[in-house]
């Protein structure tokens, strides 16, 4: 099961390499939203930069002060019963509509990698929620249709907004940050989304970042580049 996770971000980061345009999430994958400290979204990372020079001065060390998040990224806390229980909203109805198939398939396939329910038989405690309110229905993560930046003042910023990205766009923040801003917490998927691109998102959002991208990779997990579709020819750009 791991190595087969492990294929798929190779897998996924050859063809964002290859043959995939620029995409409109940010400078990479698990790059977090640009959010000031107001809590609303820049529009762009140029004007986020901008902005950033303009109050960091002299001493501003540019894209490390805008990535690193401070306080960085932890584990998913347990609860009262020792679960792990990861909240999430959609950021309107409109992406609820989209994308809420897929996301919820690519949830339900990483508890069956798991090893199925969270308890003893399966080994693990994970689990996802939807944010829903007293009479069971979805609470989305920005209220106003017009401005959906505006965070819905009833859900707490330790849950993961899923936002449909209409053209392309795709990312995902790794595991659980809390440095009391809204939509540090975020997945972005696209119309042309697949589910194996799904799990690859919720994989950062359960703590992996690109796993197979580490120095220490080959101690853990023999990857079988030969299995990999046009492995051949793919590395052959590269030599």
């Amino acid at each position: 099961m791991i190595v087969f996770y492990f294929l798929q971000l190779a897998v996924l980061a050859a063809a964002v390499a290859i043959n995939d345009p620029p995409l409109n999430f940010g400078p990479f994958c698990c790059t977090p939203s640009p959010v000031y400290n107001n809590g609303t979204k820049a529009t762009s990372w140029v004007e986020y930069f901008e902005e950033l020079e303009k109050t960091s001065g002299q001493n501003g060390q540019g894209a490390t002060d805008a990535w690193n998040a401070n306080p960085g990224p932890i584990p998913w806390p347990r609860n009262s019963e020792n679960k792990v229980v990861i909240p999430y909203c959609f950021t309107q109805e409109w992406d609820r509509k989209n994308i809420r198939h897929i996301t919820e398939s690519g949830m339900d396939k990483w508890i069956e990698y798991l090893g199925g329910t969270a308890g003893k038989d399966s080994g693990h405690a994970i689990s996802f929620k939807e944010r829903l309110d007293s009479k069971g229905k979805p609470m989305y993560c920005a209220l106003v249709k017009k401005y959906r930046d505006g965070w819905n003042a009833g859900i707490p910023y330790d849950t993961v907004a899923i936002e449909f990205m209409d053209g392309g766009g795709w990312g995902g923040s790794v595991g659980l940050t809390q440095n009391g801003k809204p939509w540090q917490n975020l997945v972005r998927l696209s119309d042309s989304f697949t589910l194996g691109g799904v799990l690859h998102e919720l994989g950062h959002v359960l703590g992996q970042a690109h796993e197979h991208n580490r120095e220490d990779r080959d101690t853990y997990v023999k990857v079988q580049y030969k299995q990999l579709a046009d492995w051949e020819d793919a590395s052959s750009i590269h030599m």
